[in-house]
């Protein structure tokens, strides 16, 4: 459930990211293609839409007015049943555009939405699984695909797919470095990340990881991997713990290696 989550979490974001670089950008309208014109309108009127469902939580002045203001709300007249349609339909109508492939991410985050026919049934995931294939198969060279790849292999399960057929698929047709980068290293952090992994799924991982090294060097993975493979070496189970410098509240340097042998917390916290 957590894996499904933080998947559609990415999802979410992209989508957000998608609308924030698209809607209201630097680009005179005139300079833009009908298609990206339409595919901005889309996501404007999905955005405004999801406004206007929330406002009674955003306005709510204190946590507990909130949790009663988002009770209240009617399932039904959720906007994303009525998005989702209008994604489907732009998708199909600007087939091949890599507005398309955008607007098939988006599909897969909106289908999740969509309340169920009937109270206590879990969403149609048909939807989002259509658009996932479709997404492999015929859009392995967009730019969207260079942002998502990585995160194939975490998403196939969701739609009872396979991780390792779904980046297969993509490295079949894929002309693009940065996409081949990506999903290979989707592929290896998944695998080196799951529970029981078997010594075929290790030298995947670590075959996957040295190409990227080696072969991808300049892609987003490549510049990448190294602090990943340093993560990997030095931060498992049983290594011991970087020896750190920092100040602490009273302006004082100290390592962590002064406190060997003793019990020591790291927490680690950002605000976003």
């Amino acid at each position: 459930m957590k894996t499904v989550l933080s998947c559609m979490a990415f999802l979410l974001i992209f989508a957000a990211a998608s609308i924030a670089q698209n809607v209201g950008g630097d680009t005179k309208t005139q300079d833009k293609s009908p298609t990206l014109i339409a595919w901005e309108k889309l996501q404007s009127d999905f955005k405004a839409a999801m406004d206007e469902y929330n406002a009674p939580v955003r306005a709510a002045k204190n946590r507990e007015d909130a949790a009663k203001a988002r009770a209240a709300l009617d399932p039904a007249k959720h906007p994303a049943k009525e998005f989702l349609t209008k994604l489907q339909e732009f998708s199909k109508a600007h087939k091949g555009s890599n507005e398309a492939a955008e607007s098939l991410v988006m599909t897969m985050s909106i289908a999740r939405q969509v309340p169920p026919a009937k109270a206590g049934e879990k969403p149609d995931l048909a939807p989002a699984k259509a658009a996932f294939d479709e997404l492999l198969a015929d859009y392995a060279d967009s730019k969207a695909m260079e942002q998502y790849a990585s995160v194939l292999p975490r998403m196939a399960p969701t739609f009872g797919g396979d991780p390792r057929a779904a980046v297969e698929t993509v490295l079949k047709k894929t002309k693009s470095d940065e996409v081949r980068a990506g999903a290979m290293m989707g592929l290896a952090d998944f695998l080196s990340a799951k529970k029981g992994a078997s010594d075929e799924d290790k030298a995947l991982a670590a075959d996957y990881f040295s190409q990227i090294e080696t072969k991808f060097a300049a892609t987003q993975a490549g510049k990448t991997v190294i602090g990943k493979k340093w993560a990997r070496e030095n931060l498992a189970v049983g290594k011991p713990c970087p020896d750190e410098e920092s100040v602490d509240e009273n302006g004082a340097k100290f390592k962590i290696s002064d406190y060997k042998g003793k019990v020591v917390v790291l927490d680690f916290w950002g605000i976003w």
